[in-house]
């Protein structure tokens, strides 16, 4: 990868200059996948995070989500899964730093 498409990639997704070429390709990996799910499969996903449950979501939901390797077989948050949430609290409060 160029200095130039590195440095492009850094701005896209906020990321300091410090960050190694494998953490970018992980965070535009985890980027590309919350920017894929709907809308009620993030909120899905934020209430894992936050201890909730899945029960009384929409099959289609948990069945995407489980597709995806977001969630497991026991409906709960799977390691991807935590990844791409983790990585977008972190830009969350990144933008809410700056924007303060």
């Amino acid at each position: 990868m160029s200095i130039s498409s590195r440095l492009l990639l850094q701005v896209c997704i906020g990321v300091s200059q410090d960050v190694d070429h494998m953490d970018i390709k992980r965070q535009v990996s985890e980027a590309a996948i919350w920017a894929k799910l709907t809308r009620p499969e993030q909120r899905a996903l934020i209430k894992l995070f936050g201890g909730g449950s899945l029960r009384n979501e929409a099959f289609a939901v948990v069945t995407r989500l489980r597709m995806l390797g977001i969630v497991d077989e026991n409906e709960a948050l799977s390691l991807p899964g935590l990844r791409v949430l983790t990585f977008v609290i972190r830009r969350h409060q990144e933008s809410m730093r700056q924007s303060s």
